[in-house]
């Protein structure tokens, strides 16, 4: 009796006979065309018994007889469908199944991490089937409280909830000398010191503390989890001093930045600082000292100035840069790019102009010479020594060429640069004279745009001898480089009218022998300080 229980479990199921099916020779067989919607992919059962099939699927040579076939499928209810099959006919039963699950969709920040009835289901949102009922959702995420939540899931609908996750929080306690500043934390106003702001989220933020008359104070902090962080600030003071002037009507420029024109009333803080005076050709150079106790006017009398430079100094604050090809399409002789760091100086606004060169020289060796304010060439470097004697002998300055490492860190824009491959723009044409807007001839100086430090023409018009030999780039970081002793030829800088555009950026490199005059050869001077 085992041995056939046996051998009808090895039987297909297409073959069998079910109960109360015939076995003689006048046995009859018919099939079944099994199919399912919305989905395909349920279990099929005949008589309770697993068929191993899943919709949609046709089962034939079954012997005549009534059968009851239902579909299980974790999704959907299990339904159970009676069907008589006859002989050499086919019975189709189509199911229409009903769902017991909803679609979850859960929105979350990115990288959290979500899980749904304590399975990890995804990551950064996720959507898919829940079965009907209480469904437990976790989302987790390093720096952020977990979230748990529940969800009451009913069946055939579609359900969508946005997670947010809050953040470990601290305490940011702010005080300041004298009370009263107004707080700013990442641009939003808190309120005013002493203040305590609580539940601050985690991280790093920028404390600004603000009182009329007295400096700004801004302070960057950091919140930690749990703790209250302390900030102690002390405001600086200053007063609002008059400036006067004879003549009236005189450009003022403190510390270099130009203020407006006397008669003027200014606020400074307390402390020292660099006025300079100018109208036409008269000047005057002084300090000031801002205290609590000083007074609160000042009167300045100006006197003639015999530097035709007066007011075309432009200051560029010392700092280190990368000198060298740092675009990465330059020439070898453009390398290796190295640190380079310079000390505070003055540079020349403009090009030495033919203007200024005559009345020094007397004369003008510029091949393009009917135009005053265009740049002088055809100067040799040598000559460009003797102009600077002259001019330091009328002036009592100390002029001089710049070097090279100071021409490329003014054109660069020195401590504000913008990291422009021409001086002071991406597009050439916004800054250069060079043979594809030149007209083959030099312009005046000054009619395109400057450069980030407010100095023009350092691309383009004509190149600039600088004092430097020409040589290879050492391998190492330097402090303020002037160069081998001797060389072949003198450097030249900055590209010129008849100029391809490569030869404008600001880190290509020319020289020529200092005693050559070329009409695309000018120069201009550099102080390193400006008295």
């Amino acid at each position: 009796m085992i041995r056939l229980f046996l051998i009808f479990l090895l039987i297909p199921l297409a073959s069998r006979t079910f109960p109360g099916e015939g076995t003689n020779q006048n046995q009859k067989f018919g099939s079944i065309q099994v199919t399912s919607k919305p989905e395909s992919g349920m279990a099929i059962f005949i008589n309770d018994r697993n068929t191993g099939k899943v919709t949609p699927y046709t089962f034939e040579g079954l012997s005549a007889g009534e059968y009851q076939v239902k579909l299980v499928n974790q999704w959907y209810q299990s339904q159970t469908r009676k069907v008589v099959i006859t002989d050499e006919r086919t019975q189709l039963i189509a199911f229409t199944l009903r769902p017991i699950f909803a679609e979850l969709t859960l929105n979350t920040p990115f990288d959290a991490k979500i899980f749904v009835n304590n399975q990890l289901v995804g990551t950064s949102g996720w959507t898919g089937r829940v079965a009907e009922g209480i469904c437990k959702v976790r989302v987790e995420k390093q720096g952020f409280k977990t979230k748990e939540f529940q969800l009451s899931i009913v069946a055939g609908k579609k359900e969508k909830v946005d997670v947010k996750l809050d953040t470990f929080s601290g305490n940011l306690e702010i005080s300041s000398e004298p009370s009263g500043a107004i707080i700013t934390i990442n641009g939003t106003i808190y309120g005013l010191t002493p203040f305590t702001i609580r539940d601050l989220s985690v991280g790093n933020y920028s404390v600004t503390l603000t009182k009329a008359g007295f400096t700004t104070l801004i302070v960057p902090t950091e919140v930690k989890s749990g703790l209250t962080t302390k900030i102690q600030g002390k405001l600086l003071s200053g007063k609002q001093i008059g400036i006067t002037s004879e003549p009236s009507g005189a450009n003022i420029f403190i510390n270099d930045s130009l203020y407006g024109l006397t008669p003027r009333s200014i606020f400074l803080e307390y402390g020292e600082y660099n006025i300079k005076l100018t109208k036409g050709t008269l000047v005057l150079v002084d300090k000031v000292h801002v205290t609590q106790v000083g007074g609160n006017t000042y009167a300045f009398k100006l006197k003639e100035t015999n530097d035709p430079l007066e007011n075309q100094m432009v200051f560029v604050k010392g700092g280190t840069f990368r000198m060298g090809d740092t675009f990465g399409d330059g020439k070898k002789f453009e390398k290796p790019v190295r640190e380079v760091t310079i000390s505070d100086f003055y540079i020349s606004k403009f090009e030495i102009t033919q203007e200024i060169w005559v009345q020094l020289m007397g004369s003008n060796p510029s091949h393009f010479n009917n135009c005053e304010n265009c740049p002088v060439e055809r100067v040799t470097w040598s000559q460009a020594q003797e102009f600077l004697s002259r001019l330091n002998n009328l002036t009592g300055k100390q002029y001089r060429l710049p070097t090279e490492a100071e021409w490329e860190y003014a054109a660069r824009g020195g401590e504000k640069t913008l990291n422009h491959r021409y001086a002071g723009a991406r597009n050439i044409n916004d800054v250069a004279w060079y043979s594809g807007n030149s007209g083959n001839n030099t312009n005046e100086v000054g009619q395109l745009k400057p450069n980030e430090l407010g100095i023009y023409d350092m691309s383009g018009n004509v190149w600039e001898w600088c004092s430097d030999w020409f040589a290879l780039y050492p391998n190492n970081p330097e402090s303020n480089p002037v160069g081998p002793q001797v060389g072949d030829g003198k450097v030249v800088r900055g590209g010129s009218w008849f100029g391809y555009i490569g030869a404008c950026r600001i880190t290509f490199r020319g020289f020529d022998d200092p005693a050559n005059s070329r009409s695309y050869i000018g120069f201009r001077v550099v102080l390193s300080n400006n008295p």
